[in-house]
């Protein structure tokens, strides 16, 4: 019997016959389809709690995805972001996936803010080194990430 074509009932069927060919008693029978019936539901529990944490893994990731999302948002200091899909359509996986671009996009813009907070505060510096009569001397410059709006740029 190919497999594709097989199913509960057809195996049961098949069962049911052989038991008839070799007199299975059925008391016999009952025992084994209360079996049966139990590692099906076993087989069926299973696959549902590993769904379950799996939606549930899921539903976590998207929740982070969307924190880190308002979280680079905060750090541009910007409230919206063109791109974003609607956080309430489509399917789970739908949603990440609408997100993860967006998401993608703004951890680049990201890393080149902090590389021009950096180029700028180098070159103040260096002036600053200069009007001072002072050799350049090139400190470790550390950029605080928590806040890479424009208007903290137009500050240094």
């Amino acid at each position: 019997m190919d497999m594709k074509q097989t199913t509960c009932g057809s195996l049961l069927q098949q069962l049911q016959q052989i038991w008839d060919k070799v007199c299975e008693n059925y008391e016999e029978r009952d025992k084994i389809l209360l079996q049966l019936d139990q590692e099906c539901l076993d087989v069926y529990k299973r696959k549902v709690d590993l769904t379950l944490k799996s939606r549930a893994h899921l539903l976590q990731t998207l929740a982070d995805a969307r924190v880190e999302l308002t979280n680079l948002l905060s750090v541009f200091g910007e409230k919206n972001y063109v791109g974003i899909p609607d956080k309430t359509s489509g399917t789970n996986k739908e949603q990440l996936q609408g997100i993860a671009p967006a998401l993608d996009k703004l951890w680049k813009q990201k890393d080149g803010k902090i590389k021009e907070y950096s180029d700028v505060q180098s070159q103040i510096q260096n002036i600053s080194a200069e009007i001072a009569g002072t050799s350049v001397q090139v400190a470790n410059i550390t950029v605080d990430e928590a806040n890479l709006s424009m208007k903290k740029l137009d500050r240094v």
